[in-house]
C-alpha cells in the first residue's frame, strides 16, 4: 500500500486506485446490495496486491523491510489518530487517552477503544506477511493447517481477533492468489490475449455479481468458500478491468497519485469522510449513490495535499524513505 516504485505496472496503478475508492465509498451510506457486491472484493483486493509485490528476501532484510513500510507506519499512524482525535473531540480525559493508546496492541475494532477501524488491515497484513515468509513458502503443509484453521474460526464465527488473525487467515488465500499470480505471470498471459481477457472481465462481473445475491460479504458470510470463490472473482474482475483500462493507454498522473497515496487515503479517511458528509449533504442530492458517490471524490481529494505533505516532510509515516 505504500508509495512504491510500480509504474512498470500501469494496471496496478488503476488496479490500486480503484480499490481504495470502493474502500472510501463503502463508508458512506450506500444501498444493501451495493455493499454486498463491493465488500465480496475490496479488502481481498489490496491482501491480493500485497502477495503480487511480495520478493523473497533474507529474514534480516525481510524484517527491516516489513518494520520500515508496516510495522511502524501502523504504531505512528494509529498514535497520531488518537492525538487527532483528542483535538477534535477535546477530550483530555487522561484515562481514556491511555484506553485508545492501548489499542494499538489489540489491532481490531473488537477492543472498544480501537480509535481507527480502517487500521485492522494493516495487522492483518502484517500478520499475513509474517507467516507467508517463515511459514507457508517452506511448506505447503504449513498453509494447509493455516486454511483449517482459517476454515473453523470462519464456521465458528470467531471474528475480530487479537490483531485481526482472523482476517489475517481469510486474506492469506488472496495473498497467495497475488504471489502465484506473478510467479507463473498470469497477467502478462491474460494481457496479451486481449478476447480472453475481455470474456474474463465480463464473466468475472456477471459472477460476483451473483455471489453477492448470496449475501455474501468478504467475511462472515454463509460458506467459507463463497466468500473465498467470491474474493477471487472481484479480484479477477477488478485486474481485468485494469488491463482493459491500460490497453486504452497510460493511466493520467491523477489516478496514478491516487494510486500512490493509497496508504494515506486509507488511514485518514476517516477525518475527511465526516466533511465530505456535511458538503454533499447540504446540497440535497436525491440518489443515495450519486450522494455516496460524489462523497468519496471530495473525500480522497481533499486528502491528496495532506498525503504530498506527508511524503515531503514525514514520509517514514506512510513507509516511504527519505531521499538521500
Amino acid at each position: 500500500m505504500n508509495n512504491q516504485k510500480t509504474n512498470r505496472y500501469y494496471w496496478l496503478d488503476v488496479t490500486k486506485f480503484i480499490g481504495i475508492f470502493l474502500i472510501v465509498l463503502c463508508h458512506f451510506p450506500i444501498s444493501k446490495y451495493t455493499a454486498k457486491f463491493l465488500w465480496t472484493f475490496h479488502v481481498p483486493l489490496f491482501f491480493f496486491i500485497s502477495g503480487y509485490l511480495f520478493k523473497t528476501t533474507t529474514a534480516k532484510d525481510f524484517l527491516e523491510k516489513l518494520s520500515f513500510r508496516l510495522i511502524r507506519p501502523y504504531i505512528y499512524i494509529y498514535l497520531l489518530t488518537v492525538l487527532l482525535t483528542v483535538v477534535i473531540k477535546a477530550d483530555y480525559n487522561g484515562a481514556h487517552i491511555g484506553q485508545m493508546v492501548l489499542g494499538l496492541f489489540w489491532g481490531t475494532h473488537r477492543y472498544p477503544y480501537f480509535i481507527n477501524s480502517a487500521l485492522w488491515f494493516l495487522p492483518a497484513l502484517i500478520t499475513v506477511q509474517l507467516l507467508y515468509f517463515f511459514g507457508v513458502q517452506k511448506s505447503k503443509y504449513v498453509y494447509l493447517a493455516l486454511l483449517a484453521v482459517s476454515v473453523y474460526l470462519y464456521s465458528n464465527a470467531y471474528l475480530n481477533l487479537f490483531f485481526s488473525l482472523d482476517l489475517a487467515l481469510l486474506g492469506l488465500n488472496f495473498f497467495m492468489a497475488g504471489v502465484l499470480a506473478k510467479k507463473y505471470s498470469l497477467v502478462e498471459r491474460v494481457k496479451s490475449q486481449p478476447q480472453l481477457l475481455l470474456f474474463l472481465f465480463v464473466s468475472s462481473l456477471w459472477a460476483t455479481f451473483d455471489f453477492a445475491f448470496m449475501d455474501n460479504v468478504w467475511f462472515a458470510g454463509k460458506h467459507y468458500t463463497v466468500s473465498l470463490l467470491g474474493g477471487l472473482l472481484g479480484i479477477t474482475m477488478t485486474v481485468t478491468l485494469s488491463l482493459l483500462v491500460e490497453n486504452l493507454g497510460k493511466p493520467s498522473a491523477l489516478i496514478s497519485y491516487i494510486s500512490a497515496s493509497t496508504l494515506s487515503i486509507f488511514c485518514f479517511h476517516v477525518f475527511s469522510n465526516p466533511v465530505a458528509t456535511v458538503i454533499v449533504d447540504s446540497l440535497a442530492i436525491k440518489p443515495l449513490l450519486l450522494s455516496a458517490l460524489l462523497a468519496t471524490v471530495l473525500s480522497i481529494l481533499m486528502l491528496l495535499p495532506v498525503n504530498w505533505l506527508i511524503v515531503k516532510y514525514i514520509p517514514e509515516l506512510v513507509g516511504i524513505k527519505r531521499p538521500l
